[in-house]
């Protein structure tokens, strides 16, 4: 998933938004903010992070992905179900639980089925 670090004010969604578009290539808008996650004195810098998970979509369905290499690995797009299924870092999976109603047994809404999850 792209991610990144916010510039001076700028909002969750044109942050997810921009920094979407320079790993992947891909325009998006903001919908909605699925979760937050709050740590503080984070090693080695001794400050604290405030890390947004926020739906976008894509503004045109037919862009093609043109992933930079100095950004990202890899970038593909994911069947819903497939995503449900691999996603395994923790704070993206409580999201995709809490507000898709994801589970083993896949069966997910497309689309959230509350709009914050509270971590």
């Amino acid at each position: 998933l792209p991610d990144g670090l916010a510039d001076a004010g700028e909002s969750f969604f044109e942050c997810a938004a921009r920094e979407t578009f320079e790993e992947t290539g891909i325009q998006c808008r903001g919908v909605s903010l699925l979760g937050m996650w709050h740590r503080h004195d984070l090693v080695p810098w001794g400050k604290s992070d405030l890390y947004c998970v926020v739906r976008l979509e894509p503004i045109d369905q037919t862009q093609e992905i043109q992933a930079d290499p100095a950004e990202i690995s890899a970038c593909r797009w994911y069947d819903r179900d497939a995503f449900l299924r691999d996603e395994g870092h923790p704070l993206i999976s409580k999201v995709l639980h809490e507000c898709y109603g994801a589970s083993d047994a896949i069966g997910a809404s497309s689309k959230p089925l509350s709009e914050c999850v509270d971590l």
